[in-house]
């Protein structure tokens, strides 16, 4: 069915063949803009603001719960969504868990929230379930391959990735969808935003699902709460442990992930520099620099919030910052070089800076906890 000069008929008729013809859907006539005798269905959720951040995910959560007046950093989103406990079995590559049914289940709970998730669904049946969503004011989180996002041309140029982003709006007449990218990382390493539109032709193909939240009280979030709720993951990802998949979590992973790179020696030559690219990204983004960036946050944010001195901790943290950025550069470095030589270096120090975040952890927990205790 073509969406493009449809009658009110046609749409609604569409609609109930297709399932979803349900309470929302009389948004659609409330929304509906007439001219010349057809009719344009757009909806626009008003007002909403897109701040960049950290992380995909973290940073459109944070831009949720900011449309809705809920004030929270995404350091708090990070450790509410236990963002910082990765799991790890093999190769050079981290599968991250810090977004699955029990972690969305847990954040939604502790911000008065109710979740709701749906995969995959056809083209058409996705863009009138996204449209009824927005009519009803819920902005919408997109789990989607940013092959397929055409807004900027670091997404143009580049392989896809795994990618989340929001979505505001919905023009069915012209194939449009508004949304809000929070974490556009271009080519410099520099952190950008968008908001405004997108092919929604392009975007369907790549969606994986979609999230949004009902808020059914306002409930506000308590920092006493989080702060709890990041010293039990903390906690957790020290210790560290294994599933019965045989993944490794938390510092476990760390371990494991830097043990490998011995069989960095055998990768082929030609190969040698783009697995080495992979490694700096995956170092980069949802593993170890976003654990030390969100925990240098979440510091200082709790340190203001209780009062409390957090210079000789925050010290710490920068210095491991300092040191990891430092380490990544020679991943990278040895990558570009095709220099295997230094493969042993990369290794040893890489387990150096490990016992130092156990360190600077175990110094964060104590903190922590005289924060709460106070």
């Amino acid at each position: 069915m073509s969406f493009s000069n449809a009658s009110m008929e046609d749409i609604l008729s569409h609609k109930s063949s297709k399932g979803f013809l349900n309470q929302r859907c009389v948004h659609i006539s409330c929304n509906t803009i007439h001219k010349k005798g057809c009719i344009t269905v757009k909806y626009i959720i008003p007002s909403v603001r897109i701040v960049p951040g950290n992380h995909c995910c973290f940073s459109s959560l944070r831009n949720i719960m900011l449309h809705h007046n809920v004030r929270i950093s995404e350091a708090d989103i990070y450790f509410l969504c236990d963002g910082l406990n990765v799991r790890y079995r093999s190769g050079f590559d981290f599968t991250w868990d810090s977004y699955n049914r029990e972690t969305q289940l847990n954040f939604a709970q502790n911000c008065g929230l109710d979740v709701h998730e749906c995969f995959n669904s056809d083209k058409e049946t996705a863009c009138f379930d996204m449209y009824d969503l927005v009519c009803n004011q819920h902005i919408i989180m997109l789990f989607t391959d940013s092959q397929y996002l055409d807004y900027h041309a670091v997404y143009r140029e580049n392989p896809g990735r795994g990618h989340i982003i929001i979505l505001y709006g919905m023009d069915i007449d012209n194939q449009t969808a508004y949304v809000g990218d929070s974490f556009l990382l271009d080519a410099g390493g520099n952190i950008l935003s968008y908001q405004g539109p997108a092919s929604y032709e392009r975007l369907c193909r790549g969606i994986s699902s979609r999230t949004w939240f009902d808020f059914i009280e306002n409930k506000p979030v308590s920092k006493e709460n989080i702060v709890l709720e990041a010293i039990k993951n903390i906690e957790s990802f020290s210790k560290g442990n294994i599933t019965v998949q045989k993944e490794l979590c938390g510092i476990l992973a760390y371990r494991k992930y830097f043990e490998h790179f011995e069989h960095l020696a055998q990768v082929e030559d030609a190969r040698f520099k783009e697995v080495c690219s992979e490694i700096y990204y995956s170092l980069r983004i949802g593993t170890i620099m976003n654990l030390i960036e969100y925990m240098g946050q979440f510091v200082l944010e709790t340190a203001d919030f209780y009062q409390k001195d957090s210079s000789r901790i925050a010290d710490k943290i920068s210095n491991l910052h300092l040191g990891w950025k430092r380490n990544m550069f020679n991943v990278y470095k040895m990558g570009v070089r095709k220099n295997k030589n230094s493969v042993g270096s990369i290794i040893s120090k890489s387990q150096s800076l490990i016992d130092l975040l156990e360190t600077v952890l175990e110094d964060a927990l104590t903190f922590l906890r005289l924060c709460v205790d106070s």
